[in-house]
């Protein structure tokens, strides 16, 4: 069976992925930032027949995220699927933005994805089987949007 670990799963886009790719018969880690969100998509591809375990963290620590990748193997044995998919957002104007927001903003989105495809890229060079890594992005990586 191949594992996979999905960042900011607890809701949206991430969540689908989760689903999918158990839907797929892929074991899945669900992260989220709020345990409850990851522990509720677990459960429900649990109740669908499933594997998946919840992994509450965020992914703006970079020993949370190691901890992470190194839960998954754990549970399931391997990795083979990283998807960096953890992303927010700040609203505000540009000659009033305030740092803690900004680096709030690169922590998850920048640090959060870098790390955790090093953490996975890691693990899969250690096993020798290779596998997957995925980033995932927003529209406001292509698009000026004001206030954003």
């Amino acid at each position: 069976m191949r594992a996979a670990f999905i960042s900011g799963a607890g809701e949206g886009i991430g969540a689908a992925i989760a689903h999918h790719l158990a839907e797929q018969g892929i074991a899945v880690a669900v992260n989220d930032v709020v345990e409850a969100r990851a522990a509720a998509v677990a459960d429900e591809i649990q109740a669908k027949g499933g594997q998946a375990i919840a992994l509450g963290g965020d992914v703006a620590d970079v020993e949370q995220v190691r901890a992470m990748i190194a839960q998954t193997v754990v549970q399931f044995g391997r990795l083979d699927i990283a998807i960096a998919n953890a992303g927010i957002t700040s609203w505000g104007d540009f000659f009033d933005y305030e740092q803690a927001s900004f680096d709030r903003v690169v922590g998850v989105n920048l640090r959060g994805s870098y790390f955790t495809a090093q953490a996975a890229a890691r693990q899969m060079r250690e096993q020798g089987t290779g596998g997957r890594i995925i980033f995932t992005s927003s529209v406001t990586g292509h698009q000026a949007i004001r206030y954003l």
